[in-house]
């Protein structure tokens, strides 16, 4: 039996024989699709080269390749604007309107007409919410903003894109402040867009050493919702509520917000927003300290004053004091002077009623019994008187010679001789500098001689 005969068609016809079916089944005929890139590539003509997947609990589905021909992707560019480079990215989900071609040499490909840029920014949002759903489930949504500030934040450490004209826009904020405040600025570089920015990021943030720094600081120049995605991660976010110092975010948005805005102790708009609260914060700090300064200040002289009323009242008492103990001692001396003449007084008057009473009865007695028998009595009695007048003499003037020995002691010429010295202008002793001006001529009086000087200098004390 002989076996039937094989039809054999050539690889060319059957391709082409695929491509007319194709092109009778689908024709022109566009659909939507949802898909991964998987990867992509930009020829040098401006041809996008897509390869899409579909996965699941990673398992892939389905795999297809697809271009975005360069007057496609213009149309594409003037429609979604700066939205466009964030949506072709690897790994970004996407929903698409394709065309289906299949091409005898290039096989089956899939021809990118448009993309759905409400599904990418409806699946942002929703995984954004899902995020911070999450962070307020974990009780810890306020920690980071909860932290303790220190008065001044000058020791910063700084995540950003190297090649970020943001980056140049803080730095030259900062550095070129009018106040001249001084700040340190570590950079820890880190990418800001694209699927692998959050992983970048986290790991610039697990670097740094929290110990030298005061705060940390995110800043981006700006982007559209998707180029902003990577800083709605939720591992990011965990990780800045868990950092013990104050973070602040200058994204660059003006309408939208970030979960790391969020969650950051201090969100901005900018980055020279960030650079402007930081210059704040110094200014503020400057102006208490300025004002306890003052207020010290004033305080002291309040109580410069106050001592110095009291040293004014000490020095008038030490001036009145010799004074007053001369004048005390001088009574003492006349005191005691009066009383020395009224005692002397007082005894010769007794002598002399002795004297009288003794002569007296000498007139009734011979004169000759006079001078054998009582001229030894009388010899006696004259001197004992004069030793007694003598012992009080002595005793008087020993008292007078000690005052006298105070006076001099309390004396200026005893203050001139102990290397003190007396200043007087126009014959009125000196004992401030209030009334003295340059040019004024004094006189210095000295334990021997004087001197006539002439005021050149004048240091006031307190």
């Amino acid at each position: 039996m002989s076996s039937p005969q094989r039809k054999i068609f050539r690889l060319q016809k059957l391709a082409t024989a695929i491509q007319g079916l194709f092109q009778r089944e689908l024709g022109e005929q566009s659909y939507w699709v949802k898909a991964e890139i998987a990867e992509i590539s930009a020829s040098s003509s401006g041809h996008r080269y897509l390869s899409l997947v579909e996965e699941k609990d990673g398992l892939r589905l389905a795999s297809m390749a697809a271009v975005l021909w360069k007057a496609d992707y213009e149309v594409l560019a003037q429609q979604l604007t700066q939205n466009l480079p964030s949506l072709l990215q690897k790994g970004q989900d996407l929903v698409i309107r394709v065309l289906v071609d299949f091409h005898p040499v290039y096989g089956l490909k899939l021809i990118v007409k448009d993309i759905d840029l409400n599904y990418s920014l409806g699946e942002l949002e929703k995984r954004r919410q899902a995020n911070l759903k999450k962070l307020e489930a974990s009780g810890r949504i306020e920690a980071n903003r909860s932290l303790e500030e220190s008065p001044v934040w000058q020791k910063i450490a700084l995540i950003s894109s190297a090649e970020a004209a943001a980056l140049k826009d803080f730095m030259q904020h900062l550095s070129e402040n009018e106040f001249g405040y001084r700040f340190l600025v570590d950079l820890y570089p880190s990418k800001v867009q694209g699927s692998d920015a959050p992983q970048s990021l986290l790991k610039a943030l697990n670097k740094v050493d929290f110990s030298k720094y005061d705060c940390l600081v995110f800043i981006r120049g700006g982007g559209s919702s998707l180029d902003l995605d990577a800083f709605n991660d939720l591992s990011l976010c965990m990780a800045i509520l868990n950092c013990p110092l104050p973070v602040l975010s200058g994204i660059g948005h003006e309408s939208d917000w970030t979960l790391v805005d969020r969650v950051a102790h201090t969100p901005q708009k900018t980055p020279t927003a960030v650079a402007d609260y930081l210059l704040d914060k110094m200014t503020a700090f400057e102006r208490e300290i300025n004002q306890k300064y003052q207020s010290i200040a004033a305080l002291a002289i309040d109580l410069l004053h106050t001592h110095k009323l009291e040293l004014q009242d000490f020095q008038n008492l030490l001036k009145s004091k010799p004074q007053v103990i001369l004048e005390i001692q001088r009574g003492y001396v006349h005191q005691h002077a009066n009383g020395l003449i009224r005692g002397i007084s007082s005894k010769m008057k007794e002598e002399e009623q002795a004297l009288d009473r003794i002569s007296e009865s000498l007139k009734h007695k011979p004169l000759q019994l006079i001078r054998e028998s009582y001229r030894p009595a009388l010899t006696l009695v004259q001197e004992r008187i004069e030793l007694f007048a003598q012992m009080q003499f002595n005793q008087r003037l020993g008292q007078l010679d000690n005052l006298k020995q105070t006076l001099e002691i309390l004396s200026p010429k005893q203050t001139l001789k102990r290397g003190f010295s007396i200043t007087r202008k126009e014959n009125q002793s000196i004992r401030n500098t209030e009334n003295l001006v340059l040019g004024d001529q004094i006189e210095t009086e000295l334990e021997r001689g004087k001197i006539i000087s002439e005021i050149i200098k004048i240091e006031k004390n307190g």
